[in-house]
């Protein structure tokens, strides 16, 4: 495409025929085929001719790929119309930590709102691929904006922009809630309004060193519900689960799982504050207490409880299709263990069983309540065999 500079001040305003060229007083001559380029992009659809002429191929730029158009924090001196290619939008407070946002295509514009608004670019813009954008500089977009089919053009795109970025908010809005609907299910709701208050990201991979954690299991289960119609199960279930749930959330605690009926419960997420041996011990008596008025199959519920305390890994793991917020760890195991030691081996059953570490973390007052079992077999345990202290079922 031939350009050449206007020979004289006194250029013609008046436009010749689309095979000729076309002049704008003070501008290069620009052809009539580059003009019916132009006015096929949306951004200028409408906009005089004699306007367009400011807007040249020399103002065509090439991008490779990775290569930035704008940095984040730079004046705004262009207005860019992608031309060819696609183009990324990140943002983050630092170099190091910027994040994908977005991306443009042929046809969107970049750094419109810094324009306007005259402040910094609030984002960067590098090439993905090789990408052509045409770079208009800020002389020529002031006396476009004189225009109003130029100015209502740009408006559309922002509007465009606009409704594409509250669509992509709903999306992660949507996806926030269903996340925090789950979590909901296993921690109290107002102590997950307040991590959302605080920004905090609960389900990040951790080790924590001081948990506790709690199997439950209602007795005698397999026998009663043999018997029961399978709906009738899960309506009867309801209030059992809710009586513990109820407490583990009271307490600052977490559900981790069901596991058919028993359920699992862990203390000590460092969001949700510090607790105690004794404070946990005292939720899960009250626990006990609770469903003691509730019955299954016709009996009265009886359930055991095993205690641990140690260090665990707590998160999320899975993929990044399925995710699950649980804990690990060789506290987590014996917790289990303990509570299958309230069945013991002489036919007598206990309430509640804790292993040696939360047994030495207890207060005075609850180890008075529980009796010492020495040599009860424990998978696991050194010679296969702990000391582990227990509370006599009533």
């Amino acid at each position: 495409m031939v350009v050449r500079p206007n020979a004289s001040a006194e250029q013609p305003t008046s436009l010749p025929t689309s095979r000729g060229r076309v002049r704008f007083p003070g501008c290069f001559a620009v052809s009539a085929d580059y003009v019916d380029r132009l006015l096929a992009l949306e951004l200028f659809a409408g906009v005089p001719r004699a306007l367009l002429a400011m807007v040249m191929p020399e103002m065509e730029t090439n991008l490779f790929d990775r290569d930035f158009a704008v940095r984040q924090g730079d004046q705004p001196r262009f207005l860019y119309l992608v031309l060819e290619g696609t183009v990324d939008v990140l943002a983050g407070p630092t170099a190091e930590t910027r994040v994908y946002i977005d991306s443009r295509g042929p046809g969107d514009v970049i750094g419109e709102q810094a324009f306007i608004e005259k402040k910094d670019h609030s984002a960067d813009v590098r090439a993905r691929g090789a990408a052509k954008l045409l770079k208009i500089p800020a002389t020529v977009v002031e006396a476009l904006l004189a225009d109003p089919v130029f100015t209502y053009n740009l408006l559309k795109a922002v509007s465009a922009k606009l409704r594409g970025a509250t669509m992509q908010r709903y999306k992660v809005l949507a996806q926030r809630q269903l996340l925090f609907a789950h979590f909901r299910s296993h921690v109290n709701p107002q102590l997950v309004d307040a991590l959302l208050n605080r920004g905090e990201a609960y389900g990040q991979p951790r080790r924590v060193d001081e948990a506790f954690i709690m199997f439950s299991d209602l007795r005698d289960f397999t026998r009663l519900s043999g018997s029961m119609d399978v709906f009738d199960v899960a309506t009867e279930l309801a209030p059992y689960f809710s009586a513990l749930v109820n407490g583990v959330h009271e307490s600052n605690g977490i559900v981790d799982k069901y596991i058919g009926d028993a359920v699992m419960a862990v203390w000590g997420h460092p969001a949700l504050g510090h607790v105690t041996a004794d404070h946990v011990l005292e939720a899960c008596l009250g626990m006990v207490g609770a469903v003691d008025a509730l019955t299954f199959g016709g009996e009265r519920i009886r359930i055991g409880v095993g205690l641990n305390a140690g260090p665990v890994f707590m998160g999320n793991i899975g993929t990044e299709e399925k995710r699950s917020f649980t804990v690990l760890g060789d506290a987590v195991n014996f917790a289990s263990r303990y509570e299958s030691a309230n069945k013991a081996e002489s036919g007598e059953v206990f309430t509640l069983t804790v292993g040696p570490a939360m047994y030495g973390m207890l207060g005075q007052r609850y180890r008075d309540m529980l009796v010492a079992r020495p040599d009860t077999k424990i998978k696991g345990a050194p010679g296969g065999a702990q000391t582990v202290h227990s509370l006599k079922e009533n």
